[in-house]
């Protein structure tokens, strides 16, 4: 029976953490399915390769070579926000966001009043944007969508 060290079991832990975080970003979202297409590329290839298709292997080695650029440019966002999800310096240099807490109960007695009294009021409140897809090519796109914290 092999011997397990403490190391190891460290080590899989640190690797099951890390997997989930990946799978919990990217899950039900375009990017997954990108990954689970690359997936069954890298698993094609190992298929190809103990069948003896030599041309179809060598393909997609070379394939898997260009693969890494490739990664980088459609994940770039994701790699960003992990990124600074993990930046221990983004404390001291990142922006200082101060929150204010507006009460949304009052506010929407304000503007029904407002209106009850056909009194027009621009209301404005800073918001995250959010990135729109309409999930179809060339579809026009929405002035702002946000998403308010």
């Amino acid at each position: 029976m092999p011997y397990v060290r403490p190391q190891d079991i460290i080590d899989i832990i640190i690797m099951t953490v890390l997997v989930y975080q990946l799978y919990s970003w990217f899950k039900n979202t375009k990017a997954f399915q990108i990954v689970l297409g690359l997936g069954f590329l890298g698993l094609l290839y190992v298929v190809t390769r103990n069948l003896g298709l030599f041309m179809t292997s060598w393909i997609l080695q070379e394939l898997g070579t260009v693969i890494f650029i490739v990664i980088i440019v459609i994940f770039q966002t994701e790699i960003r926000q992990a990124l600074y999800r993990f930046s221990l310096l983004r404390n001291f240099f990142g922006r200082q966001e101060t929150s204010q807490q507006v009460d949304l109960i009052e506010l929407a007695n304000t503007v029904f009043s407002l209106a009850a009294e056909r009194t027009g009021a621009i209301t404005v409140r800073r918001c995250t944007m959010v990135p729109w897809s309409s999930g179809k090519g060339g579809s026009p796109r929405p002035p702002a969508i946000c998403r308010f914290p």
